[in-house]
């Protein structure tokens, strides 16, 4: 694991704080999705900001980091108070904006020694300036959200929201001190994952929606307490609400909502089977500040192991996306859910909130594998054929849907379960060329898509390519212009491949009839195995081999010598026999 900027103190180990941070989820450190940015392949810049109001980063003289510590791992940002100051402290990087939105989300945790500090930020700033962009949300534990506990345990949030102006963002975690008292402030952040292709509203993915009309909705105003105390109801209720089965709408109407300083807006009971849950919602809204907070149904206090979104600054007029899985609920048999604006001021400003799309799940799990695809190599049919399909297997624990498409048209929207097999039948097509794509989700928004790509034909083609080659023969060592050439035939030609030896030499595309040759000069001397294989385009293949045996120069002319060698011997012989018999005579 890289470490960049380390600085502990004496008494802190490394092994310490990784033990401390609880790590959640199965993180994939080395992710090679490149539509994915991490931790580990960000920039960060570590340091002082100034506070300013509804724009915080306002970059600061860094001076000494003796009063924090602060780490940057590959799957973690660590920081933790070590002295006395007054500021923001955090780190920020620069990321890209893709088609005017932005989504990304993290596991979070902040803790201190003292209730009013349990805070953080997640700020989304202008690189030009370094100031807030307006109208994009804080998310985090924020100072409107005091939870009047020392720890929040870590929760994840995912938010997809527009930024239409700019290509490029700082992303920024901060923890604010407000206090000249060392209140040992500690933040992690973990698991970030910034998306870089076009995020898209997050509907279906987690769970089905739920029907609004089916939950039980009550439309109150409370007194918006920071200390932890319970939110009373405030007399008054001056704003509309309104429920159908997709969306929540409410506004402030009259004179303000019970005057100044309350939360206004709608709750509903959520039971709960495990000590965690996750829901998510779009919400657009023209009001300064707004947000989703967990209630105790008993108490009417807030939840502190709750970390909400919440914007402050100018009104948000489009679309947005929030996902919060809340973990550390084990006392709880059942939570409210608040989603409200705030309104500071005993006047009519018309505020107004909308959300929709409302998903809860009671089996939340942190889990970050997506599902499983098994499905068959690419097809080919004959037109006119019946009895085709596509067959994919699908697997995973938590199943939810999927969508399949042909050449990007939605053929099939459906829910799925375990191990099931999801067909589509790909019958009286014309000929042509289909891409047939399956994308798969489960419960968790964990994707998986399998593309099948389709060849119909009018005439299906069983036959072999047709290869027309010459017989083994033999070459002498050193000579040149030597060839191996094969003539190849078939009406739908695809590719080729030529092995010497079971080396793959060369490999191209080829057209019917054409000639294809490899040349076998200055080989060694030895037999060689040259084999060709041709495939056309519905798989069919044909191959040949040639031996080709290359022999030195001397080996070639010894027959030659020998002949010479015994026609001198035969005339020598001769000779001697006619001397003697003259002898004789």
């Amino acid at each position: 694991m890289s470490r960049q900027n380390v600085v502990l103190s004496q008494n802190t180990s490394f092994f310490d704080l990784e033990n401390d941070s609880e790590n959640i989820g199965n993180p994939d450190i080395a992710n090679s999705d490149p539509s994915i940015l991490t931790i580990a392949n960000l920039s960060w810049t570590v340091g002082y900001f100034e506070m300013n109001g509804d724009n915080p980063l306002v970059p600061k003289s860094l001076g000494s980091y003796d009063d924090y510590n602060y780490l940057v791992e590959d799957n973690l940002l660590y920081f933790n108070e070590d002295s006395t100051y007054q500021s923001f402290v955090g780190a920020y990087a620069l990321v890209p904006v893709t088609n005017g939105y932005l989504e990304y989300k993290y596991d979070a945790r902040i803790k201190a020694g003292h209730p009013d500090a349990v805070q953080f930020y997640s700020i989304i700033c202008n690189p030009s300036d370094g100031k807030r962009i307006a109208g994009t949300p804080y998310t985090g534990c924020t100072i409107r959200d005091r939870p009047g506990y020392l720890d929040t345990g870590f929760n994840t949030i995912r938010l997809n929201f527009s930024i239409p102006d700019l290509t490029e963002v700082y992303l920024s975690f901060l923890y604010p001190d407000y206090h000249i008292s060392n209140w040992e402030v500690t933040l992690w952040i973990q698991n970030l994952e910034v998306y870089t292709d076009t995020p898209t509203p997050i509907n279906t993915e987690l769970h089905p929606i739920s029907d609004l009309t089916s939950l039980d909705w009550t439309a109150t105003s409370l007194t918006a307490d920071l200390w932890g105390n319970p939110l009373t109801p405030v007399a008054g209720e001056e704003f509309t609400h309104s429920i159908n089965e997709s969306h929540l709408y409410f506004a402030e109407t009259a004179g303000g909502t019970g005057g100044a300083d309350v939360w206004a807006g709608l709750y509903t009971l959520i039971p709960l089977d495990k000590d965690y849950f996750c829901y998510s919602y779009e919400y657009r809204a023209d009001s300064r500040i707004y947000s989703s907070m967990l209630l105790d149904p008993d108490t009417m206090k807030r939840i502190p192991s709750h970390i909400g979104v919440t914007n402050v600054g100018q009104t948000n007029t489009t679309w947005q996306y929030a996902e919060f899985n809340m973990t550390n609920l084990s006392s709880y048999d059942e939570v409210l859910l608040f989603i409200a604006f705030y309104d500071e001021s005993g006047i009519n400003n018309g505020l107004y909130y909308w959300v929709r799309n409302l998903q809860v799940s009671y089996q939340f799990g942190f889990d970050d594998t997506p599902p499983l695809i098994s499905g068959p190599d690419d097809l080919f049919t004959e037109v006119g054929s019946v009895g085709n399909y596509i067959n994919w297997t699908l697997q995973d624990d938590n199943p939810a849907n999927y969508t399949i498409y042909r050449n990007d048209v939605e053929l099939t929207f459906d829910t799925w379960i375990i191990d099931e097999i999801i067909s589509v039948n790909v019958d009286y097509l014309i000929s042509g060329v289909y891409n047939y794509t399956i994308v798969v989700f489960d419960t968790y928004g964990n994707k998986a898509l399998d593309t099948v790509i389709l060849t119909v034909y009018l005439s299906l083609d069983s036959d072999p390519p047709l290869i027309t080659g010459p017989d083994d023969f033999t070459v002498e060592s050193g000579t040149v212009g030597n060839f191996i050439n094969w003539t190849v035939m078939d009406d739908n030609p695809d590719l080729y491949e030529i092995y010497r030896n079971d080396y793959l030499l060369d490999s191209d595309a080829w057209d019917s009839s054409e000639n294809i040759s490899i040349n076998i000069d200055y080989l060694a001397d030895g037999i060689h195995n040259y084999t060709i294989v041709v495939y056309d385009t519905f798989g069919n293949y044909a191959k040949d081999t040639v031996l080709v045996t290359v022999i030195a120069y001397f080996e070639s002319s010894y027959p030659f010598a020998i002949l010479t060698i015994l026609v001198l011997g035969i005339c020598i012989i001769s000779t001697v026999t006619r001397r003697k018999r003259k002898k004789e005579v």
